[in-house]
């Protein structure tokens, strides 16, 4: 039986659809058609590991710079 849990595995399989939005200039179409070429004949097994220019905690604003959410108080009724 293979150690690897099974969400590793499924994610390996998807590394590259992220970094694919960014790189490709045809936005969602070209997306969609290197996901759906890559799934069918490569089943996830992509020689290479695409990066999308920066690591996030360097593409993240800081908090102070960011507006908060005001989220409305709770009503305490449950919705049927």
């Amino acid at each position: 039986m293979d150690p690897t849990p099974h969400y590793v595995s499924t994610l390996l399989q998807v590394r590259n659809v992220r970094p694919m939005a960014h790189a490709t200039p045809l936005g969602m179409f070209g997306v969609f058609a290197y996901a759906g070429t890559m799934q069918y004949v490569l089943r996830g097994r992509e020689p290479i590991t695409l990066t999308h220019g920066a690591p996030d905690h360097e593409r993240l604003l800081p908090a102070a710079q960011c507006t908060p959410i005001v989220y409305p108080k709770p009503d305490n009724k449950v919705n049927k």
